[in-house]
Formats: C-alpha cells, sequence, structure tokens
C-alpha cells in the first residue's frame, strides 16, 4: 500500500530514487543542433587553415629592399644581332 497522502502512481519502493532533470540526450535534440555542431566545426576548421597559411605567407615573404625589389635584368642594354647570325 502506497505511504499517506500518495496515490498509487506516485508511490515509490524503498530502492527507486527520483533521477533529477537531465539535458535532452543527443538524440533527441534534433537534426538542427547536430547540423548546427558540424557547421561550427567546418567553420573552425576552415578558420585554423586561414590562419595558417596567413602566416605562412607572411613569414615566406622577403622584406621590401633593394635587392628584392630591384631587377637587374632591367638594366642590361639588347645588342644588335642580325638574325642567322651567330652570337
Amino acid at each position: 500500500m502506497p505511504a499517506t497522502g500518495q496515490t498509487p502512481d506516485t508511490a515509490r519502493t524503498g530502492d527507486e530514487t527520483a533521477a533529477p532533470a537531465a539535458a535532452p540526450s543527443p538524440a533527441r535534440r534534433g537534426h538542427g543542433a547536430a547540423l548546427a555542431v558540424r557547421l561550427a566545426v567546418v567553420v573552425a576548421v576552415l578558420a585554423v587553415a586561414g590562419g595558417g597559411v596567413w602566416i605562412v605567407t607572411r613569414a615566406a615573404a622577403p622584406e621590401a629592399s633593394p635587392t628584392t625589389t630591384d631587377i637587374p635584368a632591367l638594366s642590361v642594354k639588347a645588342v644588335d644581332v642580325k638574325p642567322g647570325s651567330i652570337a
């Protein structure tokens, strides 16, 4: 028989405990939450890859100086050579 003040539906035995309300399990969240998590992972991977490419290009680019901005071949004058002659 249930304890005083309880109906048969709400009566508990001694070894049953009331579980606290928990967050919904991943299977119950729905497709929207799973899609949002996957989208967040893709965005994070793209951000890390983009940052890596940017860092590598910044590190590999030489600083501007006379040796990196001058093109020595532009100061060489072309020689007048006739077609068919041996240079």
